[in-house]
């Protein structure tokens, strides 16, 4: 009997050890039929001196081979919720991953400095398109003289603003059809879904007319424009 007591001791200890180091075991139905087994295994052992010894073995051995089951239930159901949340843990890793590799690739095509799309996004939309366009080529007059004098950090800043402003204003003005790219240095890149060139040549009078109405960080600026066909795949 104190072998089969001190064998219910031991997995009992191991058990709550289980217990209190693991989480999610509130739900464990195996759990609470293990506490009603040691429930009545305790009260048995503590009116054993009440009850005749052959009910009391009787009835520790039938309680104690209970608890065995107890156990397994309570185990394959604590594994398989830790299964559960492994599971759920790698798809939400997956999910996080996604996220991550779309947000890099987002950055892939923009430009640091103005957070307008880049070269990389312009290649990307002429091949997307797949037909003729042109290209309206804008270069900041001066731009060198502008950083030289305010710095590199606040000619930055410029930039940004002219970049804000044109997208804006280009969008608008083309109800859609023409888009703003940045490239190296001053020099933007206003996509076209056309090849006539008297449209281009109207869109460069409207650029001309933002930098007109607009100052950038109380500065009057002016551009060089140029037009270029892509017809095919080639430039003209």
């Amino acid at each position: 009997y104190l072998i089969i007591f001190g064998f219910y001791l031991a997995v009992t200890a191991v058990f709550s050890y289980q217990v209190i180091y693991k989480k999610r075991i509130l739900n464990n139905s195996g759990l609470y039929f293990l506490i009603a087994c040691a429930s009545i295994l305790t009260v048995v052992n503590i009116l054993s001196f009440q009850l005749p010894l052959q009910m009391v073995l009787t009835v520790n051995l039938a309680i104690e081979t209970l608890i065995i089951y107890g156990l397994f239930l309570f185990y394959s159901q604590f594994y398989v919720d830790a299964l559960s949340d492994a599971y759920d843990s790698e798809i939400k890793q997956a999910s996080q991953l996604r996220a991550l590799n779309a947000k890099i690739t987002k950055m892939a095509y923009l430009d640091v400095i103005t957070g307008i799309d880049n070269e990389m996004a312009l290649l990307n939309d002429i091949e997307k398109i797949g037909h003729s366009l042109s290209l309206i080529n804008i270069n900041i007059r001066n731009f060198s003289l502008y950083n030289q004098m305010l710095g590199f950090s606040q000619g930055n800043i410029l930039l940004s603003e002219i970049a804000n402003t044109l997208s804006k204003s280009i969008e608008k003005l083309s109800s859609g059809n023409c888009k703003l790219y940045k490239l190296h240095s001053d020099k933007f890149i206003v996509l076209c879904d056309t090849t006539d060139v008297k449209t281009c040549i109207n869109h460069i009078h409207q650029l001309k007319e933002i930098f007109n109405a607009h100052t950038f960080m109380n500065f009057k600026l002016e551009a060089y424009y140029g037009i270029s066909s892509l017809n095919k795949g080639k430039f003209s």
